[in-house]
């Protein structure tokens, strides 16, 4: 009886890793995350090179962390990581309550080549102290505890007074087990401190540096159970019709990676979760990025800060702002931020796309190109998880939709900023979507409901095409002008730096002020036939 619960608890604990596994892969995909790679059963093949086997029995998982890259990594690695954790996992379901006391990570296991935790965990320090200067490894490594059974309060108090204690001393300060030890307050601590330090078989100096390295925060964390709905809610978030799907395919391939065959396998990074989820490049996440240009140099008029006043001040919350051809209107809206309260951010949607928008592959009226793209860039505003694989059916998308605006409303309200949801040349998308008979997102945005901290503004030409968004009578409506004669001056100064006033009147009253025509007119004229036909 006793041999078939053993068996039990080991295939117990071999689903807590996988478990465990899989959520952090979740974490992967989140686009704040310093998570870049994930290496199952062992370390990386770099950072285990040169080095025997026996120093890395404690890495069931380890993660490696840094910077946002480009694309897939060379190495995963110690060197190229700003951070790595190696865990061990310890599941029981016999004695979940059981706390981890040092006698207890201490104890050795095994017949042939008796073992304890933390002679495992010692080895795992003693292994990258050798491939890497002190200071690195201290800054680095963190060596893990993951397990459903607490620490025992005697250890977490031992552990916190003598990690307070080197807190206050400088990582570049060898500091003896001595020193430490006669710091605490107890004898009872001391004690617990002094069976760790003789079971790691470290010098005194290096079981310092041991101790800070070495981390118990995630003893008495949840079951499998509990485990299982954290995978399920993160894969809700960013694959809302298909989670269940992606959540065994997630499963089997950690599975996999955890078989003796994977060993010599790089770390899992994001790009491998991606491609299981059927994520296959970054058009699929973000399927109609901003394409507009800002102009090399922007000329300020005013209306930049009237605007944003009239969008904070827009009693529903909503804003069409229209305008003639080519006065301005995209270059307006990309220069609204200076304006809005500190801690605001805006989110643009373009919606002409550098003149694709009628392009049948690269169309950008469709709920689920605009929706899945504006939840996207508020996700990496606002650090949220992002939609990888959109809803089928426009209403649900829309839903989520709401759900989004509301979460990061919630944070920018914590830094008391607003969110600008703005819709560019949104006459563009109606247009596509009638030539071609389909539907289009822009009158249903008018329906999402916005927090107090979130306005929606479209932009269109004057006329037919604003009307044809559909505005309800509640919106407020702000009309973007034509350059001002002062505008009209500098745009010409800045490329005919001698031109008199009396050709800068010239240039404004024949350009009609236009900026989109005066910069065709520069553009393709030198600076004297400019002047020439001022004259």
């Amino acid at each position: 009886m006793s041999a078939l619960s053993g068996a039990r608890e080991s295939n117990a604990g071999d689903e807590f890793l996988v478990n465990w596994t899989c959520h952090r892969c979740t974490e992967l995909l989140h686009p704040a995350t310093t998570l870049k790679g994930l290496k199952i059963e062992g370390v990386s093949v770099e950072d285990a090179k040169g080095l025997e086997d026996d120093y890395f029995l404690a890495a069931d998982l380890t993660e490696y962390h840094g910077h946002e890259m480009a694309g897939p990594p060379v190495f995963v690695d110690f060197v190229n990581s700003t951070k790595v954790v190696v865990a061990q996992h310890k599941f029981s379901t016999r004695h979940p309550n059981k706390g981890w006391s040092a006698a207890r990570l201490c104890q050795k296991r095994g017949k042939s080549k008796p073992r304890s935790i933390i002679g495992d965990f010692a080895a795992v320090f003693q292994a990258y102290q050798e491939k890497n200067n002190r200071a690195q490894v201290v800054e680095k490594l963190s060596i893990k505890l993951v397990s459903n059974q607490p620490l025992s309060r005697k250890l977490a108090i031992s552990i916190a007074e003598a990690r307070c204690f080197l807190t206050g001393v400088s990582s570049s300060t060898n500091v003896s087990a001595a020193t430490l030890v006669k710091s605490l307050s107890k004898d009872e601590y001391r004690s617990e401190i002094k069976r760790l330090k003789l079971a790691s078989g470290l010098s005194s100096t290096a079981f310092t540096d041991f101790l800070r390295v070495v981390d118990f925060s995630d003893c008495g964390v949840s079951g499998l159970i509990g485990q299982q709905k954290l995978i399920l809610a993160a894969l809700r978030v960013s694959i809302p019709d298909g989670f269940v799907v992606a959540h065994n395919a997630l499963y089997n391939f950690v599975s996999k990676q955890a078989l003796p065959d994977a060993a010599d396998q790089p770390p899992v990074t994001k790009y491998d979760i991606l491609e299981l989820i059927g994520v296959s490049s970054n058009t699929d996440i973000f399927p109609a990025p901003n394409l507009v240009r800002p102009p090399g140099r922007y000329i300020k008029t005013g209306v930049e800060k009237e605007l944003s006043e009239a969008i904070l001040a827009a009693p529903s919350r909503q804003l069409l702002a229209h305008g003639h051809y080519g006065v301005g209107k995209t270059t307006v809206i990309q220069n609204l931020s200076e304006y809005l309260p500190a801690g605001s951010e805006v989110v643009i949607y373009d919606c002409y796309g550098g003149g694709t928008y009628s392009d049948t592959r690269n169309e950008r009226h469709s709920d689920r190109r605009a929706l899945q793209q504006i939840t996207n860039e508020i996700a990496l505003l606002t650090g949220k998880p992002l939609l990888l694989k959109p809803d089928q059916y426009a209403p649900d998308l829309r839903r989520r939709f709401v759900e989004r605006v509301a979460a990061a409303s919630k944070v920018l309200a914590q830094k008391n900023g607003i969110l600008v949801v703005v819709v560019d040349a949104a006459d563009n998308s109606v247009k596509a979507a009638k030539d071609r008979a389909e539907e289009c997102f822009v009158p249903a945005m008018w329906d999402i409901p916005l927090p107090n901290n979130v306005r929606l503004v479209m932009t269109a030409r004057t006329g037919e095409r604003a009307a044809s968004l559909e505005p309800p009578d509640t919106c407020s409506v702000f009309e973007i002008p034509s350059f001002n004669e002062a505008a009209s001056a500098e745009h010409l100064l800045l490329h005919c730096p001698s031109a008199t006033e009396e050709q800068c009147q010239k240039f404004g009253f024949r350009t009609r002020q236009n900026p989109r025509l005066q910069t065709y007119l520069l553009a393709n004229l030198s600076s004297d036939e400019v002047l020439d036909q001022l004259l």
